[in-house]
């Protein structure tokens, strides 16, 4: 149950964090909100 709540993770000796590629996010992002209301609008 605590292997959970472990905070450091284990990275293996060939890990190289400069191969991630990185997550091109776009300026004008719009994000879709949906509302929950208990009755329709």
């Amino acid at each position: 149950m605590s292997e959970r709540k472990v905070l450091n993770k284990y990275y293996p000796p060939d890990f190289d964090p400069s191969k991630i590629p990185k997550l091109k996010l776009p300026k004008d992002r719009q994000y879709v909100v949906r509302l929950m209301a208990p009755f329709n609008m």
